[in-house]
């Protein structure tokens, strides 16, 4: 009887075996034995526990996937899916970092890829191009191996290495590297138990669809690889990336850019650009005040002790809010990359190209007023450290602290950057514009102007905000070439003073909206020539050399506000300005 009832019991065994966890190498094994495999629990077990698939007793899993599925010809037992899943696996083994020797491994097994497999990469998505059929099916595989490498290597790739993925094809990488900017997220289905086992009923599972979104460093490497694609060196660099075009074949690579250009419009690639980033650097700029931390002006509590804590909170969302190297790193090639667009593509499609960025995207509210205004609190945080180590160190330190302090190039250079793109987004911009009456009310000079030491430091960012406030029109001291708004009692001539509103596109009423905005323009000169004051006088040459000669960028000089910064630069209002000003 006691024997009886021991052996009905489960062993220790029994029960370990039963809590004990599928392993990957197991998951493989009942995969294959499906036509085509199906490693969807595999591709699950891969996000949830990338360390399975590098331990010990699975260290071959990885190379096994690549041997008998990513370069197995048969299509009935690896077909483009199971292909997908193979390499969702390795890009999420890669993808975390904490893991060690993960990255590693992955990069261990890609070397034996095959050959056969780089075709197959080809011929099922290669042969694209503007305006065939072939440009609109998604590069599932390419944007897969995309994801891999960025992971595997660190976030590293540049250009060149794209365009060896596709042989060369800039039309199928460019728009890999969108499709993984514009997908932001990875997705993948996984088992999910809907109810347990019980007495007389089975247990039931489903396929569920999950998402894991793209991480930051993805993000910002698929923005730097887009500036390559514009970049001259990538094309005339004589290191074999394209043959067919020679030198100086500059009208050849006009054409390779205009093809570009054409891909970047109907794609919307600006708009993904816009949101892809203001998603992942500007979502979450200021966190909102907790309840615990509201109060108000009758509170008897408060005091100097709550006061200095908001204080260091506000400095902390500052230092949180501020972007590092690599973010401005990223961020200026994304700016390089529209910008040599415009350049390189030629004159007949640069209007379209202004237009799209200024009026149909959300360029300007999403992506360049909110980077400038992370620029402009590093630039007054810069500024005020350095005039708290001058007062310490005194004037005679004053030329060596500038350099160690506001001589923060990657700042500068995005600065700039973001400047130069809507110096061409706003050039003979029409005033009613939306987006260009947006942006003369947030006019970014008079935040950076205030960071003064910041901006006399580097006189270049100074010339950019002068061919900046030409082109908005946002120096006009001038209020006689503004329409007064009419006063009629009949009903058409109510009519009449709405299309004059319209006509002038500014929203403002009349004769004071003018006097305003002339006020204001008056305020903004005056600041621009208190830091011109600033600066040395072979600095003070350079900004007039940049404002009145240089052809890089496109600028109003027929304005009257280009009439106004040239007599600010030349040292104040001529006889001639005067007269400007009040309307002789």
């Amino acid at each position: 009887k006691e024997n009886t009832l021991s052996s009905n019991l489960p062993s220790k065994k029994m029960a370990a075996r039963r809590d004990s966890k599928l392993t990957p190498s197991w998951l493989l094994n009942a995969s294959l034995l499906s036509r085509p495999a199906d490693l969807t629990a595999l591709v699950s077990l891969s996000q949830t526990d990338p360390e399975a698939f590098v331990d010990f007793e699975s260290k071959n899993i990885l190379q096994r996937m690549v041997d008998k599925l990513l370069n197995n010809t048969n299509e009935s037992v690896s077909d483009k899916d199971t292909k997908l899943d193979v390499l969702s696996i390795l890009s999420n083994v890669a993808a975390d970092d904490s893991v060690e020797g993960a990255r590693e491994a992955v990069r261990t097994v890609l070397l034996s890829v095959s050959e056969w497999f780089d075709d197959y990469l080809n011929g099922e998505e290669g042969g694209r191009g503007v305006g065939t059929g072939e440009a609109d099916v998604e590069p599932e595989l390419h944007k897969a191996m995309l994801l891999l490498l960025c992971r595997c290597y660190d976030y590293r790739l540049k250009t060149e290495d794209v365009l060896e993925l596709t042989r060369e094809d800039r039309i199928l990488a460019l728009e890999t590297v969108v499709g993984v900017l514009e997908d932001g997220e990875t997705y993948a289905t996984e088992l999910v138990q809907r109810a347990k086992p019980g007495s007389g009923q089975v247990g039931q599972w489903e396929h569920e669809l999950v998402t894991k979104r793209h991480e930051k460093p993805l993000i910002l490497q698929t923005c730097r690889l887009l500036k390559g694609f514009t970049s001259a060196p990538t094309y005339f660099a004589d290191t074999g990336v394209d043959a067919d075009i020679t030198l100086h074949d500059v009208e050849t690579f006009s054409s390779e850019i205009s093809n570009l250009l054409a891909i970047t419009l109907k794609s919307r690639l600006v708009e993904k650009l816009a949101l892809a980033l203001h998603d992942v650097l500007f979502a979450t700029d200021f966190d909102s005040d907790s309840d615990e931390d509201e109060w108000d002006s009758d509170d008897e509590d408060w005091d100097a002790e709550k006061s200095a804590l908001r204080q260091q909170k506000a400095l902390r969302q500052l230092e949180r809010g501020l972007l590092d190297a690599s973010d401005h790193q990223s961020i200026s090639a994304v700016f390089a990359f529209l910008q040599n667009l415009y350049t390189y593509a030629g004159p007949e499609k640069a209007d379209v190209y202004r237009q799209h960025m200024l009026a149909d995207t959300l360029l300007v509210p999403r992506l360049l007023l909110p980077y400038l205004n992370r620029c402009v609190a590093a630039a007054n945080l810069l500024s005020r450290r350095a005039e708290t180590y001058s007062n310490v160190l005194g004037n005679e330190e004053k030329g060596e602290v500038e350099r160690g302090v506001l001589d923060d190039m990657s700042l500068v250079q995005g600065c700039a950057s973001a400047l130069r793109v809507l110096i061409i987004a706003s050039f003979r911009a029409p005033p009613t514009r939306f987006v260009l009456g947006l942006l003369r009310r947030l006019n970014p000079t008079a935040s950076l102007l205030r960071a003064s030491p910041f901006v006399a430091r580097h006189d270049y960012l100074f010339s950019l905000l002068c061919l900046l406030n030409i082109n908005m029109g946002a120096l006009d001291l001038s209020v006689k070439g503004i329409a007064k708004p009419k006063f009629n009692d009949d009903a058409e001539g109510d009519d009449g003073d709405e299309d004059d509103e319209d006509a002038n596109g500014a929203g403002d009423e009349g004769e004071d909206g003018s006097l305003v905005e002339a006020y204001y323009a008056h305020s903004l000169l005056h600041d621009m020539a208190a830091v011109h004051a600033m600066m040395s006088p072979e600095a003070q040459q350079r900004v007039m050399q940049r404002v009145c000669v240089s052809g890089a960028l496109p600028v109003s000089r027929d304005t009257s506000s280009y009439s106004a910064v040239k007599s600010m630069l030349e040292g104040g209002a001529s006889g001639g300005q005067k007269s400007y000003v009040f309307g002789g």
